[in-house]
Protein backbone atom coordinates (compact mmCIF):
# COMPACT_ATOMS: atom_id res chain seq x y z
CA UNK A 1 0.00 0.00 0.00
CA UNK A 2 1.34 4.00 -0.98
CA UNK A 3 2.24 6.04 2.02
CA UNK A 4 -0.12 8.90 2.36
CA UNK A 5 1.36 12.38 2.73
CA UNK A 6 -0.06 15.42 4.14
CA UNK A 7 -0.61 18.49 1.64
CA UNK A 8 1.22 20.67 4.65
CA UNK A 9 4.38 18.07 4.54
CA UNK A 10 4.54 18.46 0.52
CA UNK A 11 8.24 19.91 0.06
CA UNK A 12 10.18 21.06 -3.25
CA UNK A 13 11.59 18.20 -5.29
CA UNK A 14 8.96 16.01 -3.98
CA UNK A 15 6.75 13.50 -6.08
CA UNK A 16 3.14 13.04 -5.57
CA UNK A 17 0.33 11.37 -6.64
CA UNK A 18 -3.15 13.44 -7.38
CA UNK A 19 -6.17 11.49 -9.11
CA UNK A 20 -3.79 8.37 -10.34
CA UNK A 21 -1.08 11.06 -12.25
CA UNK A 22 2.63 11.30 -10.73
CA UNK A 23 3.35 15.35 -10.09
CA UNK A 24 6.46 16.78 -8.50
CA UNK A 25 6.10 19.91 -6.47
CA UNK A 26 8.02 23.08 -8.09
CA UNK A 27 6.56 25.33 -4.82
CA UNK A 28 4.85 25.08 -1.61
CA UNK A 29 3.64 27.78 0.18
CA UNK A 30 1.65 27.62 3.61
CA UNK A 31 -0.70 30.44 4.45
CA UNK A 32 -2.47 30.25 8.12
CA UNK A 33 -4.61 32.46 8.45
CA UNK A 34 -4.71 35.12 11.32
CA UNK A 35 -8.78 34.58 12.25
CA UNK A 36 -9.82 32.06 14.69
CA UNK A 37 -11.56 29.31 12.97
CA UNK A 38 -9.44 29.76 9.45
CA UNK A 39 -8.14 26.79 7.85
CA UNK A 40 -4.51 26.39 6.69
CA UNK A 41 -4.19 26.54 3.62
CA UNK A 42 -1.13 25.03 1.11
CA UNK A 43 -0.51 26.38 -1.98
CA UNK A 44 1.39 24.22 -4.71
CA UNK A 45 3.26 24.18 -8.40
CA UNK A 46 2.98 21.03 -9.55
CA UNK A 47 4.44 19.68 -12.78
CA UNK A 48 2.24 16.95 -14.38
CA UNK A 49 5.22 13.91 -15.17
CA UNK A 50 3.16 12.80 -18.20
CA UNK A 51 2.61 15.96 -19.38
CA UNK A 52 4.98 18.39 -18.22
CA UNK A 53 2.45 21.11 -17.68
CA UNK A 54 2.71 22.99 -14.96
CA UNK A 55 -0.29 24.46 -12.97
CA UNK A 56 -0.84 26.13 -9.28
CA UNK A 57 -3.83 24.53 -7.02
CA UNK A 58 -4.69 25.06 -3.29
CA UNK A 59 -4.99 22.19 -1.06
CA UNK A 60 -6.37 22.50 3.10
CA UNK A 61 -3.16 21.28 5.05
CA UNK A 62 -5.07 17.82 6.07
CA UNK A 63 -5.58 16.72 2.46
CA UNK A 64 -3.48 13.47 1.50
CA UNK A 65 -1.60 12.44 -1.63
CA UNK A 66 -0.19 9.06 -2.06
CA UNK A 67 3.60 8.58 -2.45
CA UNK A 68 3.87 7.72 -6.90
CA UNK A 69 5.33 4.71 -7.38
CA UNK A 70 8.51 6.08 -9.55
CA UNK A 71 11.59 4.91 -10.60
CA UNK A 72 14.52 7.55 -10.94
CA UNK A 73 16.62 6.22 -14.30
CA UNK A 74 20.45 6.94 -13.21
CA UNK A 75 22.97 8.48 -15.93
CA UNK A 76 26.67 7.71 -16.98
CA UNK A 77 28.49 8.60 -14.39
CA UNK A 78 32.43 9.77 -14.43
CA UNK A 79 32.99 8.52 -10.62
CA UNK A 80 34.11 5.60 -11.37
CA UNK A 81 31.00 4.49 -8.33
CA UNK A 82 28.75 2.63 -10.35
CA UNK A 83 30.25 -0.09 -12.90
CA UNK A 84 29.17 -3.34 -15.41
CA UNK A 85 31.16 -5.86 -16.60
CA UNK A 86 33.70 -6.16 -19.45
CA UNK A 87 34.86 -8.94 -21.41
CA UNK A 88 38.03 -7.93 -23.52
CA UNK A 89 39.76 -9.69 -26.36
CA UNK A 90 41.86 -11.57 -24.19
CA UNK A 91 38.94 -13.05 -23.12
CA UNK A 92 39.43 -11.50 -19.22
CA UNK A 93 36.69 -10.10 -17.87
CA UNK A 94 36.57 -6.51 -15.66
CA UNK A 95 34.39 -4.12 -14.03
CA UNK A 96 34.35 -0.68 -15.97
CA UNK A 97 32.53 2.31 -15.70
CA UNK A 98 29.46 3.12 -16.97
CA UNK A 99 30.17 5.76 -19.20
CA UNK A 100 32.80 3.16 -20.95
CA UNK A 101 31.10 1.91 -24.71
CA UNK A 102 31.53 -0.88 -26.46
CA UNK A 103 34.85 -0.93 -29.06
CA UNK A 104 36.21 1.59 -27.04
CA UNK A 105 40.08 0.82 -25.81
CA UNK A 106 41.00 1.13 -22.29
CA UNK A 107 44.04 0.59 -19.76
CA UNK A 108 43.99 -2.20 -17.13
CA UNK A 109 46.40 -2.52 -14.58
CA UNK A 110 48.42 -5.76 -15.09
CA UNK A 111 49.20 -6.81 -11.74
CA UNK A 112 45.60 -6.47 -10.24
CA UNK A 113 43.62 -6.74 -13.11
CA UNK A 114 41.53 -3.21 -13.12
CA UNK A 115 40.08 -1.18 -15.04
CA UNK A 116 42.71 2.12 -15.04
CA UNK A 117 41.72 4.57 -17.64
CA UNK A 118 41.19 4.96 -21.54
CA UNK A 119 43.53 4.28 -23.90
Amino acid sequence: MAALIDAIDVKRKMFVELENVPFYCLEAEISTPTARGGQTLVRLKLRNMLTRAVFDRTFKASDKFKEPDLQTVRGDTASGSVTKPARLETGIEVRVPFFIKEGEKIKVDTETRQFSGRA
